[in-house]
């Protein structure tokens, strides 16, 4: 019978690569360890953030890393396989991941954000796992436990055939070690691994983990989890017969997990929504109110995982539970439609941040500025960012079809204008959108206070009328020929719509609001489930609702056209009151 490998599936023993090894002479004292500890191979798992860099960059990073430290290799050494600790990024499931995995498999080493987990986060596990065909290896998930949220996310992906990793570490703690055991008996696939850093603080702990694990779970499940591990390196297959059983479980799920919420939340979620999106549509009104008077403007941040910071001689540390959605009006007439071409998306003329901090049951509105001068990622025919040139914001849309790329280029560029913050989640109103809705709810009552003779004779200055949708559409967005023509009189008269319209959206009946979300769901473009709107709408009603942020900045012309220049020290101000907390001295 021939020996049994022994791996330690997750390491970080590449030199100068990440927050692991800072030197070879330090990877060849954790190989030595690890050999001490009966290790015969070892996964280099560095981390991979894609804010941060491509994937053909950071392989060749990897190989210059690789090819170092096998000039110094000896044959007494275990054998050290490239691979990656692969942190979660949006719309990782349409990417070919294949080379952060282990090498010569499908085996993906995915780490999860450290905050709670959206139900956005959790499909795209599913769909790696089920219909990408990667073999997913979700790794410390113990370290993700600090909510119910999590555990609950935790012990549905548990159910899918993926694997579990647990530190060694984990084990050794006796706050963390229950946990860590459950989790093991929990996973389809358990799996261990040291996730040593260096030779101090996390070094190479295989073996006083495997003891714990022969100790209270026996010798046959610790065999087992050994083949476990030699399938991930090999590159194990799942039968067929498995993904079709989870596949029709995750569908199942799916229709489930809906239908147990009761219609008037569903209800609620819907509204709350609505109202957000068309406060996002026209709030537009009060920054661009300031901007044209030369005195104001705005942004909004979220979190991802980051270290402290010093600031004006203060320290933070970051919030870890935050999430954030980006809402956007599109200035786009008709329904949402796929336009190919690099340029076709139009312009997000209203953009709002909506931030949760699910720690201290919080929630604010950030507004951007549409004009704000920024990095926008600059996309070719296919899609594929070519470069990134200084625009104002709300170009970012108008690179893309209209749907759901120009949407995502929008949320990156806001990502990276507030130092690669996570944003969970999109969604995007054409502005013909407003008339749908508005004739949907049977009209919207106001009294005219401008003169709207050149455009429409229908609308009599000093009266009161209930709009139809056309009438609405000219009320909200004519400038040219009514009043002085300038935006601030526009803005006022948004102002006014949105305040009789959201009464009305609030008295709606259950059957009503489906009947509205129908009517608008063709002007719609968003990646948030349904599921994720629920629970907003849950966290929205629950939290306590902090005031709307902007960021200051200086109006000026560049090229005829408007341009904000934000203020650096309003937007680190705003991003340390959202996403960070001061640290405890």
């Amino acid at each position: 019978m021939r020996d049994r490998m022994l791996i330690d599936l997750h390491s970080h023993v590449l030199p100068q690569l990440d927050d692991g090894s800072q030197s070879v002479e330090m990877s060849l004292a954790m190989l030595c360890r690890e050999a001490e500890q009966g290790v015969t191979v070892v996964c280099a798992t560095s981390h991979y953030y894609a804010k941060h860099s491509s994937i053909p960059a950071f392989c060749e990073r990897r190989a210059e890393a690789m090819e170092r430290l096998a000039a110094v290799l000896t044959l007494d050494l275990p054998r050290v396989l490239p691979a990656a600790e692969v942190a979660y990024f949006p719309r990782m499931e349409e990417q070919d991941l294949t080379p952060l995995c282990i090498q010569g498999t499908r085996t993906l080493m995915l780490e999860m954000p450290f905050a709670d987990w959206t139900s956005l986060q959790a499909e795209a596990v599913e769909a790696l796992a089920l219909d990408c065909g990667y073999q997913v290896v979700l790794v410390h998930p113990e370290r993700f436990c600090f909510s119910k949220s999590n555990w609950h996310q935790l012990k549905r992906l548990a159910e899918l055939p993926i694997g579990l990793q647990i530190n060694a570490g984990s084990l050794l703690r006796w706050g963390t070690r229950r946990l860590a055991l459950n989790l093991l008996q929990l996973a389809h696939w358990p799996l261990l691994g040291s996730d040593c850093h260096n030779l101090t603080s996390r070094p190479p702990n295989l073996k006083e983990g495997r003891e714990i694990i022969r100790k209270k779970l026996g010798e046959d499940f610790l065999r087992q989890m050994d083949e476990n591990a030699e399938a991930a390196v090999q590159g194990w297959e799942w039968s067929s017969s498995i993904v079709r059983h989870h596949r029709y479980h995750r569908a199942d799920y799916h229709h489930s997990r809906v239908h147990r919420r009761d219609a008037m939340r569903a209800a609620a979620a819907a509204v709350l929504l609505l109202v957000v999106l068309l406060a996002a549509l026209f709030g537009i009104s009060r920054w661009e109110n300031r901007t044209y008077a030369a005195d104001g403007g705005s942004t909004g941040p979220a979190s991802w995982e980051k270290p402290d910071i010093t600031y004006n001689g203060v320290t933070y540390t970051p919030k870890h539970r935050t999430e954030a959605y980006l809402l956007m009006g599109v200035d786009v007439s008709g329904p949402v439609k796929s336009t190919p071409g690099a340029y076709n998306g139009g312009q997000a003329d209203a953009q709002f941040l909506l931030v949760l901090d699910n720690e201290a049951e919080t929630w604010q509105m950030l507004r951007l500025n549409r004009d704000s001068i920024v990095d926008v990622p600059v996309l070719d025919l296919k899609g594929t960012i070519i470069g990134y040139e200084r625009q104002q914001l709300a170009l970012a849309h108008a690179y893309g079809d209209g749907t759901n790329n120009s949407c995502q280029n929008t949320v990156d560029a806001v990502s990276m204008l507030l130092g690669d913050a996570a944003i969970d989640g999109y969604a995007a109103l054409n502005m013909d959108g407003i008339a749908i809705v508005n004739d949907a709810i049977g009209g919207v009552t106001v009294t005219i206070t401008s003169d709207f003779t050149a455009v429409d004779p229908t609308l009599v200055e000093g009266e009161t009328i209930t709009l139809n949708g056309q009438q609405a559409f000219e009320f909200v967005r004519t400038r040219k020929d009514v009043d002085d023509q300038t935006n601030l009189a526009r803005m006022e008269r948004q102002r006014v719509y949105l305040e009789a319209m959201k009464p009305q959206l609030m008295a709606l009946s259950n059957t009503e609001v489906v009947q509205v979300m129908e009517e608008v769901n063709d002007y719609l473009v968003s990646n948030i489930s349904t599921q994720a709107v629920l629970d907003l709408a849950e966290k929205l009603k629950d939290y306590q609702e902090l005031p709307e942020l902007t960021i200051e900045g200086e109006n000026t012309i560049e090229d005829e056209h408007w341009a904000y220049i934000l203020n650096e020290d309003s937007l680190q101000q705003v991003i340390l009151q959202l996403f960070y907390n001061e640290k405890a001295k």
